[in-house]
């Protein structure tokens, strides 16, 4: 069954955990201990979690669920169905104005805007980037020819380097800030900065799905060149060609391109992400950037004819500095709140 930390649903496979109830028995055991949390799943079941986290709550299959109607029953108790509200509320699903610069991101290349501002006020821009040997690195942006070399997906990773010293240099010298990275970065530099002025930072996180050891993005390039017999001259997580949902990377060998799902298929399978991501402590709805960035599966499902499998954008408004910069893009993008 499933069980809820923080926003965050889990799959435990503990049968010890999982009994057969009917809704009349979890609705008794809500009245004798109103301080669980219990849930109706699938086929029918009690999953038990410590109490005193989230109150007395009832849910039916929350998976299948509407977000508005997650709030509606108040499924994650009181407070967190109030920050689940406010995340909902502030969705917005984002397509760039400019079909290249959207073809050549991730997803619907709302980065792209949003850094473009900070860059017209000669500000710097941070992201993580593929490096000569196909590592990845966060670098420093000051133009959009180097601000590019962060789009597209990065399975793998970042190394930070001296990121943070750089970042708080640039704060220290007045300048306006972005940077982007998974959410124990972002939370990562904000205590790094410390009483540090932020008031010019903005930050970006990714709704992350882990990220796997650099060593074996290292020992799968080098499987690839033994397979295809050459060197690797180009990598990309997600090959947008073949359309923004699908699911494979492309790997040129010589310039030759190919089309491969290995290294996708252990990563969307969990099986190469680093041990704490298995206990990710950001993996829930308090985000510590201003924004947090994602690529809007399920889009169709909530704005008809917004998709056309070119990319989309989903963006969370975390904080009012981040609702202060969305406006200011505002025309360089096709922007809808769901």
């Amino acid at each position: 069954g499933y069980v809820f930390d923080h926003g965050r649903s889990i799959y435990i496979h503990d049968s010890s955990l999982v009994w057969p109830r009917d809704r009349d028995e979890i609705e008794k055991i809500l009245e004798d201990k109103l301080d669980t949390r219990v849930e109706l799943i699938g086929e029918g079941g009690r999953v038990y979690s410590e109490p005193g986290m989230y109150g007395g709550v009832w849910d039916g299959d929350i998976a299948s669920q509407h977000p508005h109607s997650a709030i509606y029953e108040r499924v994650f108790g009181p407070t967190f169905t109030k920050r689940f509200e406010d995340i909902v509320n502030a969705r917005v699903a984002i397509k760039h104005k400019d079909f290249n610069t959207r073809f050549t991101s991730r997803s619907g290349a709302a980065f792209v805007a949003l850094s473009d501002y900070i860059l017209n006020k000669k500000g710097s821009v941070y992201g993580a980037a593929f490096q000569d040997d196909f590592s990845v690195s966060h670098i420093r942006a000051t133009d959009r020819y180097v601000r590019d070399k962060f789009k597209g997906s990065k399975y793998v990773q970042s190394d930070m380097k001296d990121t943070f010293k750089s970042v708080k240099n640039d704060l220290n010298n007045d300048m306006y800030v972005m940077f982007s990275g998974t959410a124990c970065q972002v939370a990562g530099l904000k205590r790094y900065l410390g009483k540090c002025d932020t008031s010019k930072l903005y930050t970006c996180d990714i709704a992350c799905h882990g990220v796997p050891s650099p060593i074996i993005w290292k020992e799968y390039l080098k499987h690839c060149e033994k397979k295809f017999c050459g060197k690797v001259t180009k990598a990309d997580f997600r090959d947008k060609t073949i359309g923004w949902n699908t699911h494979k990377e492309a790997i040129w060998i010589d310039d030759n391109k190919h089309i491969l799902n290995g290294y996708t298929y252990l990563f969307y399978e969990d099986d190469i992400e680093r041990p704490s991501c298995y206990n990710c402590k950001y993996s829930n709805i308090d985000r510590p950037a201003d924004l947090t960035l994602a690529d809007f599966w399920g889009i169709d499902r909530v704005v008809e004819n917004f998709n056309d499998n070119k990319g989309v954008s989903l963006l969370l408004v975390n904080s009012e500095k981040g609702s202060r910069i969305l406006n200011k893009v505002i025309d360089n993008i096709h922007c809808v709140e769901c």
